[in-house]
């Protein structure tokens, strides 16, 4: 099976995606993850053309897009917060776009890792009352630092006792502090950093599903091309399908972000999707390498220099336009 889904923005087109998805439904019987970030319909058309194969992520614009510094600046407990966020933010959301399975309440807020875990273990609840799951964090690429992963253990732990299917959500792009736009230039700073927090919640139990909810090239400033598109892809999905507990990624992005949309790659995309895993002859459309499962992935740097780097955080490798003033407050938690 393939673990490469879609991101999708609300503006802009996003030509042949309902092509996309009724290729792969028909051809395919593994599930596709579909986020959608303001603009909700596309999920309605993958639950409508995949049904529950669609594993569809969404996320609002707005009012705590990027987190609520004010609430824990102001010394404002999250307890006071999450249910009045929820249900001002989220029941309405969530009454209007049923066909969404996951929500992320936040995204990319790298500040106040304490606040943010017990913001997310008192939401919990409030999602559960619908039957919905939240992704939590979001964390941007290149994040987060060792500092935070005590006080993610500890969230994630109270979410796998509840056992409603809650996930964690982080983001990995290429070419952030790297000449080379892809994924795999990246490797462990950026792309598969997930690894080394995963480490520790194995070591604590604290094991949740993975949705790499945001992934992609060039920072996400643009599409590199079909072929590299697809080649990157092809190495990224290898390296996740070795870990269990990825559900998938989501591929940035269809619609208009900068010079990103990869609509023009959807049929090659389409084609890997099918194909995957590969036994006999690429087909005619392919461009990739064959890919051997269990093979362990080229290491280009020492264990220590990759520690130091993981100790150090993102903060150097932030693309520039997620880079806030709030990121350089420390968690008091």
């Amino acid at each position: 099976m393939s673990k490469v889904g879609l991101h999708i923005v609300a503006t802009g087109p996003r030509t042949g995606l309902g092509a996309f998805l009724e290729r792969v439904a028909a051809q395919s019987s593994d599930p596709l993850l579909v986020k959608c970030v303001g603009d909700f319909s596309p999920a309605t058309e993958a639950k409508r053309i995949l049904g529950d194969r669609a594993i569809t992520v969404g996320r609002k614009t707005g009012q705590g897009w990027e987190g609520l510094d004010e609430h824990p600046i102001g010394g404002t407990p999250p307890d006071a917060v999450a249910e009045l966020h929820f249900r001002q933010v989220y029941e309405p959301a969530i009454k209007a776009n049923p066909q969404i399975d996951i929500w992320e309440p936040s995204n990319e807020w790298s500040a106040y890792p304490s606040w943010q875990a017990d913001w997310y273990i008192l939401m919990a609840r409030y999602f559960e009352e619908f039957g919905k799951r939240m992704g939590v964090f979001a964390f941007s690429t290149g994040n987060p630092p060792l500092t935070w992963h005590s006080a993610i253990v500890r969230c994630c732990l109270e979410l796998k006792r509840r056992n409603a299917g809650h996930v964690l959500t982080s983001h990995e792009y290429g070419g952030v502090g790297f000449s080379d736009p892809t994924l795999r230039d990246t490797q462990p700073y950026h792309a598969l950093r997930y690894r080394t927090l995963y480490e520790r919640l194995r070591a604590d139990d604290a094991v949740i599903p993975l949705i790499l909810s945001e992934t992609g090239q060039d920072g996400g400033a643009t599409f590199i091309g079909e072929r590299a598109f697809i080649e990157d892809y092809a190495w990224y999905d290898a390296e996740l399908m070795r870990d269990d507990y990825v559900i998938g990624c989501c591929a940035w992005t269809l619609g208009n972000w900068g010079s990103a949309n990869f609509a023009p790659a959807l049929p090659a995309l389409a084609d890997y999707i099918i194909s995957h895993p590969q036994s006999g002859p690429l087909p005619y459309r392919s461009y990739l390498p064959l890919v051997e499962r269990g093979v362990s992935p080229a290491e280009s740097v020492s264990p220590g220099a990759v520690a130091a780097a993981l100790a150090l955080g993102g903060a150097a490798w932030l693309v520039n336009r997620r880079v806030r003033a709030r990121r350089r407050v420390r968690d008091v938690g």
